[in-house]
């Protein structure tokens, strides 16, 4: 809860649709940990897309959806660790 209400702030993106994608990337996660079928793994990523409305530029290409995916990740750290360190010690969540 406390990733989707930051990651809300910063994005601007629905909570509960924040919350769904945060989700569906821990079963992308598990799946690829786990030994996980391509095409499931690209099916969770496409949902995450449709959700967040984002234009796959990937051309059906799963390392590319791969891809996609962690340089989302990669920049919402990089907001989330800039808002929390711009937040007084005792107020972060």
């Amino acid at each position: 809860m406390n990733g989707t209400s930051l990651l809300h702030d910063i994005t601007g993106f629905d909570k509960k649709v924040l919350f769904d994608v945060l989700g569906k990337i821990y079963s992308i996660r598990s799946r690829i940990v786990h030994g996980g079928i391509e095409s499931g793994i690209v099916k969770e990523i496409d949902l995450i897309f449709s959700k967040l409305k984002i234009h796959d530029k990937s051309e059906g290409n799963g390392i590319g959806k791969l891809l996609m995916i962690s340089n989302l990740l990669e920049n919402w750290i990089r907001l989330l660790i800039e808002k929390l360190v711009n937040i007084e010690p005792e107020r972060r969540p």
